[in-house]
């Protein structure tokens, strides 16, 4: 489902199955703050991807999303 996603940004879409993951969520996110594993991370480079990343979530129904302030 994310390769759509993956395609139509230049930031980077990080999910459960890549190696990095774990360390991506503890960089970005307090392991007290969150207690569900997210099923994606997309670290937005731009605008473009902060709204293509929002159209992406409506179009597929990933609700609730977040993006968090760094």
């Amino acid at each position: 489902m994310y390769e759509d996603l993956k395609m139509r940004i230049s930031g980077e879409v990080v999910t459960p199955e890549d190696k990095n993951y774990e360390d991506e969520i503890s960089k970005s996110w307090s392991r007290s703050l969150w207690t569900k594993r997210v099923l994606a991370f997309v670290k937005v480079e731009n605008k473009t991807d902060v709204v293509q990343t929002a159209l992406f979530c409506r179009q597929h129904k990933v609700i609730p999303f977040v993006i968090p302030v760094i």
